[in-house]
């Protein structure tokens, strides 16, 4: 009979230099503080889901 060859997959593993030029630690940092300060400025404007529901008169049904 024929021996069959077969394709083993190579590991997947990711390195630094995988990453390199997506994005760096200073644009990483900028992102977070943006994400972070947009936060602070609208966390009054969050709303209970409850108080969400009934002022749409959504009805919440038990599983």
């Amino acid at each position: 009979m024929g021996r069959i060859k077969t394709r083993q997959a190579k590991e997947a593993s990711l390195t630094d230099r995988d990453f390199e030029g997506v994005i760096s630690e200073g644009e990483e940092t900028k992102c977070a503080d943006e994400i972070w300060e947009y936060y602070e400025a609208h966390k009054e404007e969050l709303e209970d889901v409850d108080e969400y529901a009934r002022k749409r008169g959504l009805v919440k049904h038990g599983i």
